[in-house]
């Protein structure tokens, strides 16, 4: 009876041996891979000298190449990454090597400095879904290209500031040039959504110029306009710059006496006319700044309100203003802050005194 018993549990024991044998050699066939032949060495590169990358827009063509033992590899799929120096890497897709070994891709990327490299997989490869629909890769080994740096330019603008009136129906807009750049395209519309319909006007400035001024008769006192500026290359466009809006208002020109200096006390006389027909502009706030060491740093000093009676003294639409100041060089300027219908103005920095 114990030897048929202890029989009976070593056929048991045997038996769920062989059964952990399958479930181990079953496992690690699911784990395992195979490793795809190789005749030589993997050479990968982002973007060579025959295939300049691509910026058009907010859009970006990246190339690759592919060589196994020295020779143009078709048909092997090479996966994508860009990175930034405050996000990445992450992975733009998938593209299949043509008869040259040359794989593309097309993907949307922010202006700014970038780094993009590709991965070659040696084994075989596995498509994973990840959470929010990321699509990434598992397989065998790899081999990854060096980085390709690149950079997606965008134009900046200059002047006139956004949301700032200006005191004229054709401003100059200006912006700051991009290295590399063979023109940019102005465009000038209504609508800060650009449509054809409300388009008034654009056009294309060559380089070096950063300057275009918008022609009359299209702008519309009190009626704001929105402007953009893109940047033209030999191989491709700039993201376009931000939407600036503007104003066209009435126009004042603000003027600065020479200095009167009595011992620590100076005064000045600001003259504020309208430019249309150079009438006193009289009831309006002037602020004086003076700058007392020569750093470029205004503090406000005075702030006076241009007087309107011709039997007065100072005339019309003009303020005279003192203060106390100190020893060594100084410079000053006023500035009128604008209203619902004219445009700020600012007189040019006095002589120093």
């Amino acid at each position: 009876m114990h030897k048929a018993s202890s029989k009976t549990l070593l056929a048991v024991l045997i038996i769920g041996l062989l059964f952990l044998g399958l479930a181990v050699g079953a496992y690690a066939q699911d784990v395992t891979f195979k490793t795809a032949a190789v005749t030589g060495p993997v050479v990968l590169e982002v973007n060579p000298a025959a295939h300049p990358f691509v910026q058009e827009a907010k859009r970006v063509t990246l190339f690759a190449s592919i060589t196994i033992g020295g020779v143009p590899a078709q048909g092997k799929k090479l996966i994508f990454y860009d990175r930034t120096p405050t996000i990445g890497p992450m992975m733009k897709g998938v593209s299949v090597t043509d008869a040259a070994g040359v794989a593309t891709i097309s993907f949307t990327a922010a202006a700014g400095a970038h780094t993009a490299f590709v991965k070659y997989l040696l084994g075989d490869i596995v498509p994973v879904i990840l959470p929010g629909g990321v699509i990434s890769y598992t397989g065998g080994q790899s081999v990854q290209s060096p980085g390709f740096n690149y950079t997606m330019t965008k134009v900046l603008q200059v002047s006139p500031a956004n949301n700032v009136a200006v005191p004229t129906l054709t401003p100059d807009l200006t912006w700051a040039a991009l290295a590399g750049a063979a023109s940019y395209h102005v465009q000038v519309n209504k609508s800060s959504t650009f449509d054809a319909a409300t388009m008034l006007t654009e056009a294309d400035v060559l380089s070096p110029t950063t300057l275009y001024n918008v022609p009359a008769p299209l702008l519309t006192i009190f009626k704001p306009c929105f402007w953009r500026v893109q940047a033209a290359f030999p191989t491709g466009k700039s993201i376009y710059s931000e939407i600036w809006r503007t104003t066209p208002k009435n126009g004042a020109a603000l003027t600065l006496s020479s200095a009167s200096r009595t011992g620590n006390v100076v005064e000045f006389t600001a003259s504020l006319t309208k430019t249309a027909d150079g009438s006193p502009f009289t009831g309006k706030t002037i602020n004086f700044y003076e700058d007392k060491n020569g750093d470029g740093v205004f503090v406000l000093k005075a702030t006076a309100v241009t007087v309107g009676l011709a039997s007065v003294t100072p005339a019309p639409g003009t303020v005279t203003k003192k203060w106390t100041t100190t020893a060594g060089p100084h410079t000053a300027y006023a500035e009128f802050a604008g209203d619902s219908l004219y445009a700020p103005a600012k007189s040019a920095t006095s002589a120093s005194y």
